[in-house]
């Protein structure tokens, strides 16, 4: 319950934050998260021994009904990058062990394979972009005046 009351929290906190500093987001970002989404969705399937290519759906609407979600991760990233940047916030060698930690947990993996992983499909640095963006969002949660 804590966690999601904590997710809500940061959630309504972007959409505030993004309503009162409007701004378009780059469309080769969006793109670039619409691609994301369907090669995940793609892997999903997959996972699932189900052949993306053969089976019946409609990507274009697919693609649509993503779009949202896209514009708004990009533009809460773009949002957090910006803080991040204005306070100076940095993450410690130690931050990231320890976010490695939890994902090799969370996962169900041994910390060296999540190591490899991370090396073998160059996810380091945007994985330590999303733990720094994480600790940006507690802080401004902590900054917040919550009523």
């Amino acid at each position: 319950k804590n966690q999601e009351a904590d997710r809500t929290a940061k959630t309504r906190l972007v959409e505030r934050l993004l309503d009162a500093h409007p701004f378009d987001a780059p469309d080769s970002m969006i793109e670039d998260e619409l691609r994301q989404r369907l090669e995940d969705i793609g892997r999903n399937l997959a996972s699932q021994g189900v052949d993306p290519d053969k089976v019946d759906i409609d990507w274009k609407q697919v693609l649509e009904k993503e779009r949202e979600g896209a514009l708004r991760r990009v533009k809460e990233e773009i949002l957090l990058d910006a803080v991040i940047r204005k306070e100076a916030m940095t993450l410690s060698r130690e931050e990231f062990e320890i976010a490695t930690q939890l994902l090799a947990r969370d996962a169900g993996v041994k910390l060296e394979e999540i190591r490899s992983r991370m090396k073998q499909r160059g996810v380091g640095e945007e994985f330590a972009a999303q733990v720094l963006r994480g600790k940006c969002l507690d802080w401004l949660l902590s900054q917040a005046d919550i009523v």
